[in-house]
């Protein structure tokens, strides 16, 4: 679904070694980009980890990966009604100059939601379409209930996996950071937080893998239109240890058109400009993103 101008936007920044923060406000579709992200890495054939750490359940992750990879709602609401699905994304200059988003969309009609009977076969034909053989693991699944396990745990679950499956990945996805259980419970919680994050990029570096983690903006991040590193939460030594932060961006009205605006707070290893966002325009029903220019 993505086009050049999403791979312009990504491609230098998710690379081996590299650990991208992905900050928002409260239920701005952290965990959306989490599963699209997964999505994206399975279509190159890489080996993705993905461990939910408390904000989701194993059915409530497991449906929003299958209804990606299925492209058919969750709900029979949703069948009867109709899915408003985007078919173009354009960004135009409103009357003030400013950048604004055009969407255009069809009513897609569903005869029945997803079953798990459909949701087996829809795996299947997304591994024949990444020619990924059905018995070797390329994607691996690690549900704990919130504050339960820290980065330690997790590289533990890894060992173990790549002794008993020989499965070594190109990719880690932990959802979210915020909830993790601390490094070390004695430190204060500030001291706790950076830990966390100097944990999950010795993670990178250890398995030369990308490391995705999303993470809470502060409250003032409800009221600007695109983020800037002063809207991080809890500690601003995060920063120092990513090497992407990416910013969720949404007005009200954004919202309700479904448009995302995705920024680099900060990048390293490559030329940036926080003002300038990668326009996203998002069917949640289906999980599906569909990126049109990157523009401030």
């Amino acid at each position: 679904p993505f086009r050049r101008a999403a791979a312009r936007f990504f491609n230098q920044a998710l690379t081996r070694d590299s650990l991208i923060g992905v900050q928002g406000p409260e239920k701005r579709g952290k965990t959306f980009w989490c599963v699209e992200f997964l999505y994206q890495a399975l279509l190159n054939r890489r080996k993705v980890a993905l461990f939910e750490v408390g904000d989701l359940s194993e059915s409530q992750i497991m449906k929003r990966w299958i209804c990606r990879i299925s492209r058919t709602p969750l709900w029979e609401s949703q069948c009867r009604k109709g899915v408003d699905v985007p078919s173009t994304i354009r960004v135009v200059e409103n009357d003030e100059g400013k950048p604004i988003a055009e969407v255009e969309s069809t009513i897609e009609t569903f005869k029945y939601p997803i079953s798990a009977g459909a949701g087996w076969r829809a795996r299947r034909q997304f591994l024949n379409r990444c020619s990924i053989p059905p018995r070797k693991p390329y994607v691996m699944f690690s549900i704990h209930p919130n504050s339960s396990i820290n980065v330690a745990g997790i590289d533990a679950i890894l060992q173990r996996w790549h002794h008993e499956r020989d499965f070594v990945p190109d990719v880690i996805i932990i959802d979210y950071a915020d909830i993790l259980a601390p490094e070390d419970s004695r430190k204060e919680a500030r001291h706790q937080v950076n830990d966390t994050w100097k944990a999950l990029r010795r993670l990178s570096q250890e398995w030369h893998a990308c490391v995705i983690a999303p993470t809470q903006a502060n409250a003032k991040s409800y009221e600007v239109v695109t983020q800037k590193m002063k809207n991080f939460s809890e500690d601003k030594r995060k920063l120092a240890h990513v090497t992407g932060m990416l910013g969720l961006n949404q007005t009200e009205e954004e919202h309700k058109a479904g448009v995302m605006r995705l920024n680099w707070i900060l990048l390293r290893e490559s030329e940036y400009d926080s003002n300038h966002c990668l326009w996203v325009v998002q069917c949640l029903a289906l999980a599906q993103p569909m990126a049109s220019c990157c523009r401030g």
